[in-house]
């Protein structure tokens, strides 16, 4: 599960968790080599437990998606936002599949740890994604990609096992982050989320 704070470069002895957002791992397809950001999940009492969380709800996609323009882009960027946390919340790659673009090193990470996370029966508890601030659009050299740029807040997380042991607790934080995404053949498709220090500059 990678949420930002959460990813494979985020947790567990396994590498498991990543969760969401943001530490994204990375770059613009003409970036340099992907770097990733950790975070230190919180000190948890080995014996807790909680109850586990229901069944998050699958995203919509917003009317405004349908434009190939600032708007547009904007709302791709939340989108992609909700569809991370309900996919590392889900264990469910299904709609991250159809979503992605092909070559989304990001998205390809957020796959391999859920796969460690379905291996071992965990679920991510918490760790929803909001915008703090308005972000910022910002349109690329190649007409069909735009960066949005901004404070996320991820709010505090537990991940647990099936039977509701918690292995580790992460704080809730406010982290700023550039989401790429891309118009092609008449749909946007995300491509990364990661700490603006980590995306190409042009």
């Amino acid at each position: 599960m990678r949420l930002l704070k959460r990813p494979r470069s985020l947790t567990t002895a396994a590498g498991l968790a990543t969760l969401m957002l943001l530490t994204g791992c990375a770059t613009e397809p003409e970036a340099d080599a992907p770097q990733t950001a950790t975070s230190t999940p919180a000190a948890t009492d080995d014996t807790a437990t909680t109850t586990l969380p229901e069944p998050p709800a699958a995203p919509e996609k917003p009317a405004a998606m349908a434009n190939d323009d600032e708007a547009g882009a904007r709302a791709a960027a939340d989108y992609f936002l909700a569809l991370y946390a309900y996919t590392v919340q889900s264990n469910d790659v299904t709609l991250l599949d159809d979503f992605c673009y092909e070559a989304s090193t990001f998205c390809t990470a957020v796959r391999l740890d859920l796969e460690d996370a379905e291996n071992t029966g965990q679920v991510l508890a918490g760790g929803d994604l909001t915008w703090t601030t308005e972000p910022q659009v910002e349109q690329r050299t190649d007409a069909s990609a735009y960066i949005v740029q901004g404070t996320i807040h991820q709010s505090a997380s537990q991940l647990v096992t099936s039977e509701g042991s918690v292995v580790d607790a992460y704080e809730a934080e406010d982290l700023e982050r550039a989401i790429y995404i891309y118009w092609d053949s008449g749909d946007w498709y995300g491509f990364d989320i990661a700490a603006p220090s980590e995306t190409a500059s042009e």
